[in-house]
């Protein structure tokens, strides 16, 4: 901090300090320095706010993200989340399993690529499956599918598509869940 407001630059940083009491709070500060002819700052202005609380949320979102992939990666389900335009988003590893897709390898392709499906009758469009979960309506497929995932390997598999809402209900993605039966 002292090295950069000594050679006239402006230091900014979000700096946690200590309480009294032995508690934590965290600030978020700005110093300008003023610089006299010889160029030495002479004065400064420093301007600080308190975002404990927004560092608090910060924490509390970040744990219950850790809580959120713990429970995906112990599910015996293979587990797809979509963005809103079908792009692959995310795979548990039971989903790597089942379509041969590596989460990095998946992520950004189309999901009719990641998972092709067949029943007795030939293809199911999955983008119809996507699309309607992305207009709000859950689906289901229990009869006869057959999944072949990228190495050629057969998995009977139940489908099951949910959309993924935010806060004002409008579909922003979909789940895709598969229980190999």
């Amino acid at each position: 901090m002292w090295h950069t407001i000594s050679e006239g630059r402006v230091w900014h940083e979000q700096i946690r300090n200590r309480k009294k009491n032995g508690g934590y709070f965290w600030v978020d500060s700005t110093i300008v320095p003023f610089m006299d002819e010889h160029n030495r700052p002479y004065q400064y202005v420093s301007i600080s706010s308190d975002i404990t609380k927004h560092k608090q949320m910060e924490e509390a979102l970040f744990h219950e993200k850790e809580r959120a992939q713990v429970t995906l990666q112990a599910i015996a389900d293979g587990v797809i989340t979509t963005e809103s335009h079908g792009k692959v988003d995310y795979l548990n590893p039971k989903a790597e399993h089942l379509t041969g897709w590596s989460h990095n390898q998946a992520r950004g392709r189309n999901l009719a690529q990641v998972l092709p499906l067949r029943d007795k009758s030939g293809d199911i469009p999955i983008s119809d499956l996507v699309q309607r979960s992305l207009r709000g309506e859950s689906t289901f497929i229990d009869s006869n599918i057959t999944l072949i995932n990228r190495d050629g390997h057969e998995y009977a598999v139940e489908v099951a598509a949910t959309p993924l809402l935010d806060r004002d209900n409008n579909a922003v993605g979909s789940v895709i869940v598969l229980h190999d039966i």
